[in-house]
């Protein structure tokens, strides 16, 4: 039965609501006009695009975790920081945490600050604002969840726009604020372009003490897979995290290496020991990392598919490294562009006193006690150096040529001859055999005293000049089918009889290491796995731990991380670890020690035939100073030859000579 409506008594004259469809239209009008007034108004950005208009270097610092006006800032380091931007062609970026703020919901905090939030705004804008005016800070990075975050977490007011509104760039433009995460994109005068994400706070990832620049390498990673390539991924946040990276990766589709550069930026709060930041030591957290990131961007004349993107970048942490390689950078950079470096080389050498190097077979110690018919096999090696100078010296860290493999004879063995001539040519150039130099399928074959014969002879060179400083005995020739006759081909024989049979060729054992050791006239060291290195200068002396294989620790996506677990597993403080099993190459500085991944002169295949593939070059190197404790490790062939050049030239070079050249006017 039909339901009866019920009658109507009652008629409202109020109006409806207007249709949803035509409410819609008002919702995205209101929709897009907050955008509009948000773009217009925001000084927040993606990104920040500039162009150089200079041909010199340039050096880049990031300045983050500052902590203005916190009791516990070392006001001193912020001073040095800010210094470096008077210098020509220096500039900051300020990637965020730079005043402390203030937040009433921690007890203890309040008691920390010394000036109120509002005044803390008001007087970080008078300290940038000399070098705003100046064109020296690039840009500033938007606010996390603390500090300065904490204006717009509970107030709803962005503390960093505060501080950049009203600034304009010499080029009449605002000074911007990138998003967390941005990018920084440079055109050089050179005409290469350099990307750089840059973050407060880049995220999850890492750890303290053994993967200080994972959140950097994953953001790195997140960028590049889901957007594009980008050059290198720096932040701040982590007070207990510092140092910089640059590794080297082999590019598939362009067939080359790539290197990519990270850095965490360290902080000046809470680095006395006797003035902790109260926060983290309730956390059993020690005195904080120093900051101390700084990257040169350097802007030789460039030609185009020449292969060498990314090996002009030079990434370092420490001031006085920076420094130094800065100016030394400066100088290269007019030399080469007079035309004149490797005359002045040249000259610097000729004039110099020669290093010699000595073992010192009494502060050595052999694996076992050994005797004159033992071939010794050290775990712990010294060389000591005549003084010669300040001349920094350069040892190349040589591993992975897998003599006899198809990859390094026909594809990689030229690079390999190369850097055996650099050394052979400079006098305060070594070298150091590590990992695999034979290829692990030599014992088992007929001809593997041949092969060892021929890397002899390629080495030989290096060696008569006593600059091989030591030689891995490494799993490669450590493999037990050295101790078993191997069989060639089938000959045929006639006995004394005039009777004819047939036998296989037969060679007896080979000992490789004495071998070797006996063909170098007893002058290079054979060391192994987790041996420690000494070079003793005199005023500066150095430890290395050199790695062979690497463990379960080793990562192909993190190639320092097996490096730093083999320090931390032995309990040692070294200034140098080297070595490993793994894909990657480059090196690590963080303010404890130089981690050095080598290359490759043939494809990686620590995994097996199956995971046999492309691997960065060889050509990593550390230069060390004989005259100050100083270590500037390079990521590859090219970057080792042009830092320790422009290294040679600001310590070779006398005064008066550097004021000339550098007054030089180039064309």
């Amino acid at each position: 039965m039909k339901e009866k409506m019920p009658e109507i008594k009652l008629r409202f004259v109020d109006k409806d609501r207007p249709a949803f469809d035509k409410i819609q239209i008002k919702l995205d009008t209101v929709h897009q006009l907050k955008q509009e007034i948000e773009e217009d108004m925001t000084l927040l950005q993606e990104k920040v695009e500039l162009s150089v208009g200079f041909n010199e270097p340039v050096r880049i610092i990031p300045i983050s975790d500052t902590h203005l006006f916190a009791v516990q800032t070392d006001k001193s380091k912020v001073n040095e920081l800010l210094a470096k931007l008077e210098e020509p062609h220096t500039y900051g970026i300020i990637m965020g945490d730079f005043i402390e703020g203030a937040n009433p919901g921690i007890p203890d905090h309040i008691n920390n600050v010394e000036i109120g939030f509002s005044n803390q705004i008001k007087a970080a804008k008078k300290i940038i604002e000399p070098y705003v005016k100046t064109g020296k800070i690039i840009c500033m990075v938007g606010t996390f969840d603390g500090h300065e975050g904490w204006g717009d977490r509970y107030l709803g007011i962005d503390v960093v726009q505060l501080i950049a509104d009203g600034f304009t760039q010499p080029d009449g433009t605002e000074l911007k604020v990138l998003y967390n995460g941005g990018r920084l994109i440079i055109h050089l005068n050179n005409g290469v372009t350099y990307t750089q994400l840059v973050y407060h706070a880049p995220g999850g990832g890492g750890s303290d003490e053994v993967n200080p620049l994972g959140a950097q390498r994953n953001r790195l990673w997140e960028y590049v897979s889901h957007r594009g390539d980008v050059d290198g991924a720096g932040g701040g946040h982590w007070h207990h995290r510092a140092g910089v990276s640059k590794e080297m990766v082999f590019d598939l589709k362009e067939g080359r290496e790539k290197g990519h550069l990270l850095f965490a930026n360290g902080t000046t709060k809470g680095n006395d020991p006797n003035r902790p930041d109260t926060y983290l030591s309730k956390m059993a957290k020690g005195p904080t990392l120093t900051p101390g990131v700084q990257l040169i961007l350097n802007q030789p004349e460039r030609k185009k598919g020449d292969g060498k993107n990314g090996e002009y970048a030079w990434l370092s942490y420490g001031f006085n490294k920076g420094e130094i390689l800065y100016e030394a950078a400066k100088l290269l950079d007019k030399t080469e562009k007079l035309q004149k470096t490797g005359e002045l080389i040249e000259e610097i050498i000729d004039r110099s006193r020669k290093p010699k190097a000595e073992f010192d077979r009494k502060s050595s110690r052999t694996k076992i006690k050994d005797n004159q018919f033992d071939t010794p096999m050290f775990e712990n090696f010294k060389w000591k150096f005549e003084d010669s100078g300040s001349i920094p010296r350069m040892v190349f860290l040589l591993a992975g040529a897998r003599y006899s493999s198809t990859s390094f004879e026909k594809r990689d063995k030229e690079k390999l001859f190369e850097i055996i001539k650099q050394i052979e040519g400079n006098p305060f150039e070594y070298g150091l055999v590590m990992r695999h130099f034979i290829d692990p399928d030599v014992a088992k074959m007929y001809s593997r005293d041949y092969v060892l014969d021929r890397m002899i002879n390629d080495l030989s060179p290096i060696v008569n000049k006593d600059r091989l400083l030591g030689f891995m005995m490494s799993s490669s020739l450590l493999d037990d089918r050295w101790k078993k006759d191997v069989l060639g081909n089938v000959i045929k024989i006639k006995d004394s009889r005039g009777k004819v049979r047939f036998e296989r060729e037969r060679k007896t054992r080979l000992y490789p290491g004495t071998y070797i050791y006996r063909a170098f006239s007893k002058k290079v060291p054979l060391y192994l796995n987790q041996s420690l290195m000494y070079l003793d200068f005199g005023k500066a002396s150095y430890e290395f731990l050199l790695m062979d294989h690497l463990a379960s620790s080793g990562s192909e996506f993190d190639p320092f991380r097996g490096l730093v677990q083999a320090r931390r597993k032995a309990l040692l403080r070294s200034d140098v670890v080297a070595g490993g099993h793994m894909l990657g190459g480059g090196f690590m500085t963080t303010p404890d020690a130089d981690y050095v991944a080598p290359g490759w002169f043939s494809e990686y295949d620590s995994g097996g035939k199956s995971n046999k593939k492309r691997a960065p070059l060889g050509g990593q190197a550390v230069i060390l100073f004989p005259d100050q404790k100083l270590v500037i490790p390079t990521s590859t062939f090219l970057e080792s030859v042009d830092t320790h050049e422009a290294l040679i030239l600001l310590k070779g070079l006398r005064k008066e000579e550097k004021e000339k050249i550098m007054s030089k006017k180039v064309r």
